[in-house]
């Protein structure tokens, strides 16, 4: 209860000593280590395997307690089987994911947000010995392991490219990988990615200031200025401009044939992609859209942008349809001055009408 102390602060016995006691009082496991932190259903904990949410479990909450030998207890812990992974399982899993490294502490991180969330994806912020911070991500969810993987992917493919030296913000730096959907996986069937830790606040897209806007303008102006050679190389999506149209004409046509959108709305998508000028643009690296939590601030600097997973050479329009959903006016104009700033003279005119229409196209689905 109150404030967890940190793993570097337990007694330093030997581990055999410690003992986890039940909210009845009676002894339910020995602990041979901190990676042992067992699967827990209700009275019971299970070796062998790193813990994953109970979800089949009805949301009730253990109390147990750390001793050690026949001491008076000494950490009283209230876990939530339904609730996200507590702190100690993020130390743990970190552990088990980079056994090099010495864990001392671990913390709630500031960058939480609601789209990792989504996805039963936990998120905390580990200290090792040497008070060096890592981000520690964990799910073990059927879509949250993909996207863990599909980062960790993205984060490799980055670290090759050179240019990203001169972007003027980080990107995810990944130290280690645990796959939950190998086999043989040190943490089960969790998935666990470590990375270098980012210093700043995720923030809301909707909540962005004018100047936060800004600095994503020039950001996302640095990223469309990026050679698409090294996305190509590494097996990425790559599109041109006639494949795009192509695409987007024939998804229209099934629409209209599937009858789920109404015809007024398939044609008036059908005008937009003949207006004159449209597909005079040159396609180049794109993130693959904004989400909350992907851009990391300190004051209205922009200290990194994350989940690359998505990343391909395509229209950099869709970079900025969220632009129409997220913000009013006031505050898009400020995030295009500053993107057309960065792009100059390759500005193309009508790449907010695309944006729009992306959009558009992004809620249908």
């Amino acid at each position: 209860y109150g404030d967890h102390r940190d793993l570097h602060s337990f007694p330093t016995r030997r581990s055999s000593d410690l003992t986890v006691h039940g909210r009845c009082g009676r002894p339910l496991r020995l602990i041979q280590s901190v990676k042992n932190l067992f699967r827990c259903c209700t009275h019971t904990f299970h070796c062998g395997r790193l813990p994953s949410p109970c979800d089949d479990l009805p949301a009730v909450h253990l109390q147990f307690y750390w001793q050690v030998g026949n001491a008076s207890p000494l950490l009283c812990i209230k876990v939530g089987i339904v609730t996200e992974r507590s702190r100690f399982m993020m130390a743990a899993l970190a552990s088990a994911a980079m056994p090099n490294a010495t864990i001392a502490g671990t913390r709630d991180s500031e960058q939480v947000n609601a789209t990792d969330k989504g996805y039963g994806i936990d998120h905390a912020v580990v200290q090792d010995a040497a008070g060096k911070l890592y981000d520690t991500f964990a799910s073990n969810t059927p879509k949250g392991r993909k996207r863990l993987a599909g980062r960790v992917r993205a984060a490799q493919t980055l670290m090759g490219n050179r240019e990203l030296g001169g972007l003027g913000f980080d990107v995810d730096r990944v130290l280690a990988f645990s796959n939950g959907e190998q086999e043989r996986s040190v943490t089960g069937d969790v998935s666990v990615m470590i990375a270098t830790h980012h210093d700043g606040q995720a923030r809301p897209l909707t909540l962005l200031t004018l100047d936060d806007c800004a600095s994503v303008g020039t950001a996302l102006g640095a990223i469309h200025r990026l050679r698409p050679d090294f996305l190509q190389e590494a097996g990425y999506p790559v599109f041109s401009t006639g494949q795009i149209r192509a695409q987007l004409t024939a998804w229209i046509k099934r629409l209209r044939q599937a009858g789920h959108v109404p015809q007024e709305i398939t044609t008036s998508w059908s005008d937009v992609l003949e207006t004159d000028g449209l597909w005079s643009f040159a396609t180049c690296p794109v993130h693959g859209g904004l989400s909350d939590g992907d851009v990391l601030f300190s004051g209205s600097s922009i200290t990194a942008i994350t989940n690359w997973q998505d990343m391909q050479v395509n229209d950099p329009a869709r970079d900025l349809a969220w632009i129409f959903s997220k913000l009013d006016e006031n505050h898009r104009n400020a995030l295009l001055s500053a993107y057309g700033r960065m792009l100059g003279n390759r500005l193309d005119d009508l790449i907010m009408l695309r944006a729009n229409l992306w959009l558009q196209m992004e809620q249908v689905g």
